[in-house]
């Protein structure tokens, strides 16, 4: 298996490809997850976030990372 990754991933330049998708799968997951639990009302989940009764939908959490993300790496 670490000689198929390194020969087909590492070596062909798309391990960034695979980390990204990595990442988009456990981003994917775990806002599925966080849904199932908001919705059933799970104690322990902190559920929807409403400062000033106001409900923030959790995209915005991901657009300000990724332009967090996009200035730090401007900047490096």
């Amino acid at each position: 298996m670490l000689d198929w990754m390194r020969r087909e991933i590492v070596d062909q330049g798309r391990l960034p490809l695979l980390f990204f998708l990595l990442g988009f799968v456990a981003a994917f997951v775990f806002i599925r997850i966080s849904v199932r639990l908001i919705r059933a009302q799970v104690r322990w989940w902190p559920g929807n976030i409403t400062p000033g009764g106001q409900h923030v939908h959790h995209v915005v959490f991901g657009v300000v990372t990724m332009v967090i993300a996009g200035g730090g790496l401007i900047a490096i």
